[in-house]
Order: structure tokens, then sequence, then C-alpha cells
């Protein structure tokens, strides 16, 4: 039997992808400036948002198949090098002996879909 219980998480979503501009902050005397940071791939069925910069050039959103947002990083500005690519979703596989022992209680989170199976019992 194979259970997925109410509020349970199953998550293997891609992040967001980088931003082309700099964000900078202080670490101690140091300014240490790097790209903007996408987003973690997200523990829900959210979409992983790319990083974020003022004048153009942000990262692309998590590639799941949704065209909007973009999973494309953005064009360069005049300032900013182009945003990088969201990352791509891993693969949930939930298989069980038939579809009777395979439940998936409403208010779990599964993503991305998963590709449901039968195990062949010999």
């Amino acid at each position: 039997m194979l259970k997925v219980s109410k509020g349970a998480i199953l998550a293997a979503n891609g992040g967001g992808g980088a931003g082309g501009c700099f964000t900078c902050t202080m670490s101690g005397s140091l300014t240490v400036c790097l790209h903007a940071n996408g987003q973690r791939g997200q523990l829900s069925a959210t979409r992983a948002t790319g990083g974020s910069c003022t004048n153009g050039g942000n990262g692309g959103f998590q590639a799941n198949g949704i065209v909007n947002p973009s999973p494309n990083g953005q064009s360069s500005a005049a300032t900013t090098a182009a945003g990088g690519g969201g990352g791509g979703d891993g693969v949930i596989i939930l298989r069980a002996r038939d579809a009777a022992h395979r439940q998936i209680a409403s208010g779990s989170v599964v993503s991305p879909g998963p590709a449901l199976g039968n195990v062949n019992v010999n």
C-alpha cells in the first residue's frame, strides 16, 4: 500500500535562474557582489522565481511546462547581462500493486504531478 497523507509534501521542483545583474552586500569590511539568485525549488506547487534585476536581465522562472512567466532568462539591458534560464523539474513516480493500493490524500502536495504506475507482480 502506498499512501500519501494529508499535509505531506513530495517535491522535485527546479529552481529559478540567476539574474544577469549584480547585488552587492557588505561582508565585514568587504563589498561582495554576486548575481541576483533565483529561488530554490519550492516545497509546494508554486514555481520558483528567477533572480530579479532593476534594469532588465531577470532570471527565468522554474520550467515546468508553463510558458508564462517564461522559464527563459530575460534578454540583457544596457547595464546588465542576460538572465539565466529556470531549472527543469525532476520526476516523481508513484507505483503500487494497482490503483486501489495507491492513495493520495487531498491536502497533500505532489509537485510536479506524479507519473502513476502499477508494479508487475510475479
